[in-house]
């Protein structure tokens, strides 16, 4: 449900920009393919970057359907292990807990230091009218 509402958000986005684009674009001569890949696409670029760390995001931290889906451990997502190690019998070993957490962490990471000024302008740009 998050992915189908953050998508249809990005096209209606994609929508306004491309119909008020493609009408002044058209006096000035330029085709629809000049249009879209010199006008709207830089403009939907923060839209897209967002909606795609969030995605990235949703799908990497999913813990229920792993955990349903998997049938042995070799099969087990990083959550579902981590989950699996923290809930030993005992006395839990924080060392490879948290290196585990580390590891799982640092992918999320990287994709937001690498599209943080998109992400941030996508954000920025949400409430603007």
């Amino acid at each position: 449900m998050f992915r189908s509402a953050s998508m249809r958000r990005a096209g209606v986005a994609a929508a306004l920009v491309a119909a008020g684009a493609f009408g002044l674009a058209g006096i000035d001569g330029a085709g629809e393919g000049r249009v879209f890949f010199r006008v709207v696409f830089p403009l939907c670029g923060p839209a897209v970057a967002t909606v795609g760390i969030l995605s990235f995001v949703s799908s990497w931290n999913n813990l229920l359907w792993p955990l349903v889906v998997a049938q042995t451990e070799d099969m087990y997502t990083l959550p579902v292990a981590l989950t699996t190690l923290s809930q030993t019998e005992g006395v839990v070993n924080y060392g490879p807990l948290l290196a585990g957490s580390l590891v799982t962490i640092l992918p999320i990471v990287l994709i937001f230091l690498f599209f943080q000024r998109y992400f941030i302008a996508g954000i920025a740009s949400t409430g603007i009218k």
